[in-house]
């Protein structure tokens, strides 16, 4: 970069070489990444479903009788 060049402006730089052994840990760090958050998500919804249940969310809910909504209208 010279003092001529404008300020802002991308440089082109060649992409780092990798040693193949960190590769192989981000790779292993990713994917253990992946798992943890599936495994969480598969947890919180177990957990969900079962509070719900037990709270009667997931259950039909029972139908008005006619004299309430004749008298609402």
């Amino acid at each position: 970069m010279s003092l001529n060049d404008p300020p802002n402006e991308l440089q082109s730089f060649p992409p780092a070489k990798v040693n193949e052994a960190d590769r192989k840990k981000l790779k292993q760090i990713y994917i253990s990444l992946i798992l943890i958050g599936l495994a969480i998500g598969c947890v919180l919804s177990v957990g969900i479903v079962a509070a719900m249940n037990h709270f009667g969310l997931t259950a039909r809910p029972e139908p008005l009788e006619q004299s309430l909504l004749q008298h609402d209208q």
